[in-house]
């Protein structure tokens, strides 16, 4: 996989924090710290601008539900805020009982909280006026929190050190399965699939885990050429990373084992610090001293990879045999070694009486674009027509 430069559309500038952006119906809710929640118009993404902002004490993260945004505050709990007028957002209720609230996810009718002082938090949303508490796991300094497998499992990063793994398939009995040491800079995580998680572990770059047995996660790859993974939003087998002073790193994971650089761009406004991807934009925040940047970035197409197959033909002779080859060509060379299988149909020619049959993998190393297979044909004084054996190809694979 290849991808195409990426191109800066436009920024809004404000003053203060930002910690994380959350997209619905084109409108993008900044966590902006002391500046509270911010809620930016970006119908047009070169031109994100100002809608409204809803004032309260310090918003680490948000989360959307129709037009119900959830907030946390480092002081003030886990707010519902009716966002239904943008220009004007009111509080629907409140959940306080948190030590220090700094992430929530949402799905369902359940509100998934790291609270950083007591453990993940998990609340009723089924009643945004009155917010109930479901259960509470005691994890360690928990910070950000990721759903995979349908909304089962929760993965926390815990003491900035950790990914713990938790079984919330009963969201009023949630059940640590596992944890996975990581390093000293966890920021956040990503999920590339239902195995296959990846992690920003800041000056650690990414640490890419199975997790197909949750109850025993492991490391599949590191990705280290990055200045600082701050954080990761994933798209098409591809991660963005928000990376320090490097701006804005793409990587492929095509092949989760062997994460290949795709691009740096020194394309951000300051220091990238957290990302978001919707519907082909990246919304990249950037700091420089007191000024936060949301950035909006155009991200293109992967790189669509075509093989052609020629259509030989050879004169079989009356006797022995003659080399039919068949010439493979790629559009253009992958990043990684790729491979396919191949078998030979019988047509008007039978395999075994008019050529030799066979079947195998032919594999495409990186940099290469030609490869051939040659089949034997075999000779005979029979008088016929012309005669023909089809090439079949399968299972295209990157290694």
């Amino acid at each position: 996989m290849a991808t195409n430069n990426l191109t800066s559309l436009g920024n809004y500038n404000f003053d203060g924090s930002a910690f994380n952006v959350a997209l619905s119906n084109n409108v993008a809710y900044v966590a902006a710290g002391d500046n509270g929640l911010l809620l930016l118009n970006v119908s047009n993404p070169s031109k994100p601008t100002l809608l409204g902002s809803f004032a309260t004490n310090y918003v680490t993260d948000v989360a959307i539900t129709g037009s119900t945004a959830w907030i946390t505050s480092e002081n003030e709990g886990v707010k519902a805020v009716n966002v239904s007028n943008a220009l004007s957002p009111t509080v629907l209720g409140s959940y306080t009982a948190v030590g220090n609230a700094k992430s929530i996810v949402i799905a369902g009718s359940v509100a998934y909280v790291a609270d950083w002082e007591n453990g993940l938090l998990l609340l009723s949303t089924q009643n945004s006026n009155t917010i109930q508490k479901m259960a509470l796991l005691p994890i360690a300094n928990p910070k950000n929190i990721v759903l995979a497998k349908n909304n089962t499992l929760a993965l926390v990063v815990s003491d900035n050190t950790d990914l713990v793994l938790v079984d919330v398939s009963n969201p009023y009995a949630p059940k640590q399965l596992s944890s996975f040491t990581l390093g000293t800079d966890v920021r956040n995580v990503a999920v590339l699939n239902d195995n296959t998680v990846v992690v920003a572990t800041g000056v650690g770059g990414l640490k890419i885990l199975n997790i197909s047995d949750a109850t025993k996660p492991a490391l599949l790859s590191t990705f280290t050429d990055i200045s600082s993974a701050n954080a990761v939003s994933i798209v098409d087998n591809r991660a963005f990373v928000a990376d320090d002073d490097k701006g804005l790193t793409v990587v492929d994971l095509t092949v989760p084992s062997n994460p290949i650089l795709l691009q740096h761009s020194s394309i951000s406004t300051g220091t990238s610090v957290g990302i978001v991807t919707a519907n082909n934009i990246a919304y990249l925040l950037n700091t420089t001293g007191d000024t936060q940047t949301l950035q909006t970035l155009s991200i293109p197409e992967p790189t669509k990879y075509t093989l052609s197959v020629n259509s030989p033909s050879v004169n079989e002779g009356d006797a022995g045999q003659s080399n039919l080859t068949f010439t493979l060509t790629l559009s253009q060379a992958l990043l990684q070694t790729g491979s396919f299988d191949y078998t030979l149909q019988s047509g008007t020619a039978n395999a075994g009486a008019d050529f030799t049959t066979a079947s195998g993998t032919v594999q495409f190393n990186a940099g290469e674009t030609s490869k051939t297979i040659t089949v034997p044909v075999l000779g005979d004084t029979t008088i016929e027509n012309d005669e023909t054996f089809n090439l079949v190809l399968s299972n295209p694979r990157i290694l």
